[in-house]
């Protein structure tokens, strides 16, 4: 392997937000098995991509950040770590919410039916809320409730980075949470509970550097081949038994795919070189942006481009509406994160 820890998670990030992107363009195949589609080579391609391999993205994100998490509270301790995470989290994730709600807001008032699960038109200020914030409701800008749950999970960090301390209680913690995500168990409050066991597990990897050094014995190519071999094979399964007619706990077999994903992307980063390395890293600074705006973007997108070909990209040419939203969106929020970056820098 070629790139250090830090390295890896620099050039993770644009990975794990193109495959988070591909899951929600418009006519995306995030769960083939609740679609009735035909098995071709493209229904399986895209499946692969923003189905069975996108399921890892949000776990290792939620890794990553629970393992850096774990450095910030141990140097700033609590109260100065929510302090920072509040411009960080809750601001961007309030700004691009509200940008969505109008979105919406102004749909409704011209009488669409666009996210009837939020009835922002007329004003109503409860749905309001719940589109900003996320409590009790996906909020207006869907993804962004990764940003609730992770601004909670820093809230929880004393509870969590205690237990991180044990491997006992980890095994437990992270066993409970996994149960509660299979049976659907969210209390009424949480979107993701996943999101928790996988912070957890980051907190975890960062408090137990005795278990790092053990599990440098299959730090070696053979066995890191051998795994992703495994792993790519179990996609390739699972994606054609979505697209059979009869797929019976494929949503369990999807979610074990989340166990066993982080691990495979974060072994592959560290083989990244090259050419791809140095777009990877040049692009990484957009990450955050892009996933903050993406779903403003599509539809934005989605609108335009059907009103300029007078169908919708489902009817024809598909491919070069899915490919031109990647890099469209990537250099659009990219652009206005770095506009962002000049005008608040210190002169």
């Amino acid at each position: 392997m070629h790139n250090t820890n830090s390295e890896r998670i620099t050039l993770l990030r644009p990975v794990l937000i193109f495959l988070i992107v591909s899951t929600h363009i418009q006519g995306n195949l995030y769960r083939a098995d609740l679609k009735n589609l035909d098995f071709t080579l493209d229904n399986y391609i895209h499946a692969f991509l923003s189905g069975s391999l996108a399921v890892s993205a949000l776990p290792l994100l939620s890794i990553i950040s629970g393992y850096l998490g774990a450095y910030t509270y141990k140097k700033y301790r609590y109260l100065t770590t929510i302090k920072k995470k509040i411009p960080r989290i809750i601001v961007p994730m309030l700004f691009w919410n509200l940008v969505m709600a109008l979105f919406i807001y102004n749909l409704q008032s011209q009488g669409g039916t666009f996210r009837k699960d939020l009835i922002l038109y007329p004003f109503n200020l409860e749905q309001w809320l719940y589109s900003l914030t996320a409590v009790f409701r996906i909020p207006a800008n869907p993804p962004l409730y990764f940003l609730r749950e992770l601004f909670t999970c820093f809230l929880l960090i004393p509870i969590l980075f205690q237990i991180s301390k044990s491997k006992i209680a980890t095994a437990i913690g992270v066993i409970a949470i996994a149960y509660m995500s299979v049976q659907g168990i969210n209390l009424g409050f949480f979107h993701r509970i996943d999101i928790y066991g996988f912070f957890l597990i980051g907190l975890f990897l960062s408090n137990q550097p005795s278990l790092t050094e053990q599990l440098k014995r299959f730090n070696l190519p053979a066995w890191h081949l051998g795994y992703l071999f495994g792993f790519t094979v179990a996609l390739l399964l699972l994606t054609a038994y979505a697209l059979r007619p009869e797929h019976p706990g494929f949503i369990y077999y999807l979610k074990a795919m989340t166990v066993f994903g982080p691990l495979a992307l974060w072994i592959l980063s560290g083989y990244i070189s090259g050419p791809i390395k140095r777009f990877l890293l040049w692009i990484s600074p957009a990450s955050f942006a892009v996933f903050l705006g993406h779903i403003v973007f599509l539809n934005l997108y989605w609108d335009l481009w059907t009103k300029i070909f007078g169908a919708t990209p489902l009817s024809a040419h598909y491919l070069w509406f899915w490919i031109s939203s990647f890099i469209l969106c990537y250099s659009i929020m990219g652009g206005l994160a770095f506009l962002y970056r000049l005008t608040t820098s210190p002169r």
